[in-house]
C-alpha cells in the first residue's frame, strides 16, 4: 500500500478501498459484520485495492472474524495479485497463439503437463484437443516417443532453445 510503517494504524480501511467503490463496500461490510464468517471477499470478481498515492492494484482479500475479549474483530488478508493477473493473461495470450496455429503446437507446464494443444498437434497424437488438458506428455506420447522429446524439453525449461523432430511412432 505504499504506507510507512506505523501510519495504516488507525487509519479507517476504507483509505484502502478505491473511491468508486467505497459505497458498495460499506453495504458489503454491513452485511459481513452482521453474519461474520472466515470466507475470500468477493469471490470471481475483480477487486481493486488503492495505495497510499491512490493508484490501485488488484487484489485478493481473505476475511477472519476473531474475537478479542468481548469485542468482534477482523483479520483482513490482503494480496497484490499484479503478477498472477499478469502471467493469466499471458497464459491466455499463448493459448490463442497455439489454438489458431496450423503448426503443431503445445502449451506445456514444468510438470509436463498439457495445459493447450493445437488441433494439428492433437491430430498428430490422434486425439481430442479438448481430452489432452492436464494429461502427462510421457502418457499421451508413450515411452519411446517421450525419451525423444523429454531431453528438448528440459533444455527448453532451462532456457536453452532446440529445434528438433520426432518419430510418429505412439504404439511403442
Amino acid at each position: 500500500f505504499c504506507y510507512p510503517p506505523g501510519e495504516l494504524v488507525g487509519l479507517p480501511y476504507e483509505a484502502l478501498v478505491p473511491e468508486a467503490a467505497r459505497s458498495a463496500h460499506r453495504m458489503h461490510h454491513a452485511a459481513f459484520m452482521a453474519g461474520p464468517r472466515q470466507r475470500a471477499m468477493a469471490e470471481g470478481r475483480n477487486l481493486q485495492a488503492r495505495r497510499r498515492d491512490g493508484s490501485q492494484f488488484p487484489a485478493e482479500i481473505g476475511l477472519s472474524p476473531i474475537e478479542i475479549g468481548d469485542e468482534r474483530q477482523v483479520v483482513a488478508t490482503i494480496l497484490d495479485i499484479t503478477t498472477r493477473k499478469r502471467a493469466e493473461l499471458q497464459l491466455q495470450r499463448f493459448a490463442r497463439i497455439v489454438e489458431v496455429s496450423g503448426d503443431m503446437l503445445a502449451l506445456v507446464d514444468q510438470d509436463l503437463r498439457y495445459l493447450v494443444v493445437n488441433p494439428a498437434y492433437a491430430a498428430l497424437v490422434g486425439r481430442a484437443p479438448e481430452s489432452l488438458g492436464g494429461q502427462l506428455l510421457r502418457d499421451v506420447l508413450g515411452p519411446i516417443m517421450f525419451a525423444d522429446v523429454a531431453e528438448h524439453l528440459e533444455a527448453a525449461f532451462d532456457g536453452q532453445e532446440r529445434r528438433f523432430s520426432v518419430r510418429r511412432d505412439f504404439d511403442s
